[in-house]
């Protein structure tokens, strides 16, 4: 494979990715999603999502624990996404 097909790949993974966003934002708040697909909505990864959960601060969204799964509410990670503040650059 070649760079120029590989930038295609990556532009085409970024698209779906993008997409998936969007169809994540829209799905019910009464939902519940794993931490693959919450990073995904919030637009970070799933071991930053973890070093959330385990952080002092808790300043993740709010994650629900069953067993040894991660779930996270979608009206959950609205309102944690609506409520963070904004970091200065």
């Amino acid at each position: 494979m070649n760079e120029l097909d590989m930038l295609r790949v990556r532009q085409e993974l970024g698209i779906e990715k993008l997409r998936l966003r969007q169809e994540l934002w829209n799905m019910p708040d009464e939902a519940f999603l794993d931490p693959a697909q919450t990073a995904i909505m919030v637009g970070c990864s799933v071991s930053r999502l973890a070093h959330w959960r385990s952080a002092r601060e808790n300043n993740g969204p709010k994650f629900r624990k069953r067993g040894k799964f991660i779930y996270y509410k979608i009206a959950d990670i609205k309102y944690w996404f609506d409520t963070m503040e904004e970091s200065s650059v």
